[in-house]
């Protein structure tokens, strides 16, 4: 069961605020200096996990870009974030051996974006260090400009507006995703948050009928 909301003005505000909010980057550091015999070695074999994890993972990213909201939709962008750390998490534990007995539901809630077929723009160094393409350079930093942190009451009424000009009326959104710009041609409903359970899922099995 999931609950729904797909607004329009309210949808730019929403984005406007998780971009103003947004962490770059998910660290959670886990380590142990205490050697102990079979549990020992595992402890030690998740921290280092975990560090692994950290350092070949890609950029931290709320969004999940797809083209519709369909069951079948094409997806053009997994979001990577808290969420799917826990079930990855969740996944090494039991494969060191560790019985996860929880059957608690586990609710997220999730960002989606709608949009045709996106269009891969270049990354830092190739978009804004290339003179043919300052005009590309110039837009995606007047786009990320209007979701800038700590504006007055006034300055905020004017990006919001001029954020829903341009992801609902204009329908593009410059999407920054793992170092690399992406435009995405939005498409209604433009996005929907979404409240819904994702059951933690390990060795091809649902973790309820695991005991």
């Amino acid at each position: 069961m999931s609950s729904t909301f797909c607004p329009n003005i309210f949808f730019v505000l929403y984005v406007y605020v998780s971009l103003m909010l947004e962490v770059d980057l998910f660290f959670c550091w886990f380590s142990s200096s205490t050697q102990f015999s079979s549990l020992g070695s595992q402890f030690n074999h998740m921290a280092q996990w975990v560090q692994d994890d950290n350092r070949t993972g890609i950029y931290y990213e709320t969004w999940t870009v797809r083209s519709d909201p369909a069951p079948n939709s094409t997806v053009w962008f997994e979001s990577y974030d808290c969420s799917q750390f826990v079930h990855r998490a969740y996944r090494k534990l039991k494969e060191l051996g560790a019985k996860l007995s929880s059957r608690s539901p586990t609710y997220y809630t999730k960002i989606y974006l709608y949009s045709g077929e996106p269009t891969y723009l270049g990354n830092d160094s190739a978009i804004f260090g290339t003179p043919a393409l300052q005009n590309l350079a110039a837009d995606i930093r007047k786009f990320y400009f209007t979701f800038r942190p700590h504006q007055s009451f006034v300055d905020f009424a004017f990006s919001l507006l001029e954020a829903y000009k341009k992801i609902v009326l204009d329908k593009t959104f410059y999407l920054y995703y793992n170092f690399e710009y992406w435009h995405l041609p939005m498409k209604y409903p433009y996005m929907q948050i979404v409240y819904e359970e994702v059951p933690l899922f390990l060795k091809n099995r649902w973790l309820e009928n695991l005991y």
